[in-house]
This record gives C-alpha cells, structure tokens and sequence, in this order.
C-alpha cells in the first residue's frame, strides 16, 4: 500500500489545510475558482485536511505515502485481531483484500482510508462487546465525534452500528 500520492483533489486539500491553519477556521466556502465562487458547503473532511497539511509540510509526499501505508496497515490489523485470524489467513486474505482495495489505496492518503481504519475500529469494538466486556462499546461514541470530523463517511458507520444493534436485538 506505498503507492506515491496521486490523488487529483490533493491540491484543495493541503489549500484547505493551510487556510485553517493562517485562519484559524474551516473553509466553508469556495475560494479557489471563479466558477461558484462564495458556493457554501459542508467540509465534513475538514479534520482530514488539516492531517494531511500537517503531514505533507513536515515530511512532503513521502509523508502522504507513509501515512497512507500506515493507515491501511492499521485498517487490516483491526479487522485481523477482531476476526482472530492466524498468519496462514492473514498470508491468503491481505493480498486478495489489497487487490480489490487498490483503487482506493492506489492515490495515498485520503479520508476514504480513515473510514476502513474506523470501520476496523468499530468491528473490533463489537467484537469485544460480543466476549464480555461491554463497557467498550462507549467508545464508539468517541470514535464516531473523532470520524464525524475527518471524513463523511462516517454515516456508512452509523449505518454499520444501528444494523449491528438491531441484529443483535433480534438475536435476543
């Protein structure tokens, strides 16, 4: 998952970062262009900008390389240690996972990357729930107040956890 960035939005999102950070607020109108110049909208990413300023200032598109790595990385590790799966598992499922996943994986860092690292998250907290220990399902709260900021997609999750909890309730 070291692909170099090539997202074509990369430009707008490390502007959005710097506007914040010479500014202080989100950007929520366009700036950039004279086509729908002033249009509003909802910068449900904004967390993700900021991110990937942060990141591509210090350490430029080897840093977005990395981070995006790292993020996937960590994706299939939440998924893995949910799921219990055992090396010769990891071995064969990875690649398969990582082919069908390369066009997302294939422009670096981007917020779709954070949402299947929540999305790992999430699992692993149901997982923990399903032996006992209950108590860890509170931090899906923090986790949707994190990954409402960094990325839209976040309703797939809500989605994914109000499934989850009417399964559940039928299963009882």
């Amino acid at each position: 998952s070291m692909y170099n960035p090539s997202d074509a939005d990369l430009g707008w999102h490390l502007a959005n970062g710097q506007y914040f950070f010479q500014h202080g607020s989100i950007l929520r109108e366009n700036i950039y262009s004279t086509m729908l110049s002033g249009f509003n909208w909802v910068n449900s990413s904004w967390a993700t900008d900021l991110l990937t300023y942060s990141v591509f200032i210090k350490f430029g598109f080897f840093g977005l390389t990395l981070l995006g790595a790292l993020t996937v990385t960590l994706a299939f590790y939440f998924f893995s240690k949910a799921a219990g799966l055992n090396f010769w598992q990891k071995a064969f499922i990875f690649p398969l996972l990582l082919n069908f996943e390369e066009p997302l994986t294939q422009v670096s860092f981007r917020g779709h990357l954070l949402t299947l690292l929540f999305l790992g998250v999430l699992y692993s907290l149901f997982t923990l729930y399903e032996k006992g220990r209950k108590y860890w399902l509170l931090a899906a709260v923090l986790l949707f107040v994190i990954w409402s900021n960094f990325h839209g997609e976040f309703i797939l999750g809500l989605t994914v956890f109000l499934l989850w909890i009417f399964f559940n309730l039928v299963k009882k």
